[in-house]
């Protein structure tokens, strides 16, 4: 492969990030909305269903993102083995870029469905 090859593989792997990054983030807010506008209309079946499946897109998206942070760091390492120059070589902005992400997922995640579990306990306390 060429540098411009594993650049060019390496950008469309960048726009992935971005895209799984953005597809999370409408996706968090379209639930925690669903849950705020149905609160109270919401039944238990109806909450566990919702929950789940958000769990499932979020767990998704995170596979997705460490799967394709996986594949950038093995270009890296193939690109450094062959010589050519590295697009992203600030270890320590990637690495933290990697983990701030990845706390937004997991915590994001989290709060929204504590968020679903309080809007539908709070309509079955009032």
């Amino acid at each position: 492969m060429t540098e411009a090859e594993y650049h060019l593989i390496i950008s469309e792997q960048l726009h992935l990030i971005s895209s799984i990054w953005e597809y999370w983030l409408a996706s968090t807010f379209a639930f925690i909305v669903a849950f705020h506008a149905g609160r109270k209309s919401i039944t238990k079946p109806l909450a566990f269903i919702g929950c789940g499946l958000y769990m499932m897109a979020s767990v998704a998206a995170i596979l997705r993102y460490v799967r394709t942070v996986g594949k950038i760091d093995l270009l890296n390492e193939r690109m450094t083995n062959e010589g050519f120059e590295l697009l992203v070589t600030n270890v320590v902005v990637t690495l933290g870029q990697t983990l701030f992400s990845m706390a937004t997922f997991i915590l994001g995640s989290i709060a929204a469905v504590s968020y679903a579990i309080y809007q539908y306990r709070a309509r079955n306390d009032t």
